[in-house]
């Protein structure tokens, strides 16, 4: 990723990460006053601070009071400089997400919850891909099509066919368990 040296670059490598953080339909808002939120997704709100000083308190509480009685949203806050003492003891209290956010676009867990959840992310990634709501339904509808392919087969081909569909009907279990993989790792389907 190419350095980023603007608020609104730090906005859209802020969204790009929540994205990989499993928040698919996250977006950085449009540029002009945003009250106190920087990124919204269906599942959790992010702030962005693009300055030299490490970020206080008071930056945390606006964030906080933008959610308002959305409380069901995680609340994520990315900033350059890092958190003072009494902002991390505010995110403790109030569960919410530090992460300072590099020039190069990365990121680091800036408090025990952004290290647990980079912890869990990263178990995730290695079963799952993450998908764009686009491309989400481009896969079930491949899905159907490899239904009606399983369905039409042994009709049209009669033994022979009934043997190919039977490796589609693997490939599509297979398909199912990433696809179950996903839904758990967006919090869609709950760990029993």
């Amino acid at each position: 990723m190419a350095v980023i040296t603007t608020p609104r670059e730090a906005e859209l490598a802020a969204a790009l990460k929540m994205r990989l953080l499993g928040f698919v339909d996250a977006k950085a808002t449009p540029v002009g006053p945003d009250a106190g939120i920087d990124v919204v997704a269906s599942r959790a709100l992010a702030q962005v601070k693009w300055e030299a000083s490490k970020t206080g308190r008071p930056a945390l509480q606006r964030l906080y009071g933008a959610r308002g009685a959305r409380t069901d949203k995680d609340l994520y806050f990315f900033s350059l400089a890092g958190y003072s003492d009494h902002a991390l003891a505010y995110a403790q209290e109030h569960k919410m997400f530090l992460c300072q956010l590099r020039v190069d676009g990365s990121t680091v867990p800036a408090n025990h919850f952004a290290q647990e959840k980079a912890r869990f992310d990263e178990i995730s990634r290695q079963t799952a891909t993450v998908r764009t709501p686009a491309e989400e339904s481009l896969h079930k509808i491949m899905h159907f099509l490899l239904l009606a392919g399983i369905i039409a087969c042994p009709i049209i081909f009669g033994w022979i066919g009934l043997v190919g569909s039977l490796g589609f009907l693997v490939a599509l279990a297979v398909s199912g368990t990433r696809n179950e993989e996903y839904l758990i790792r967006t919090g869609q389907k709950k760990i029993k």
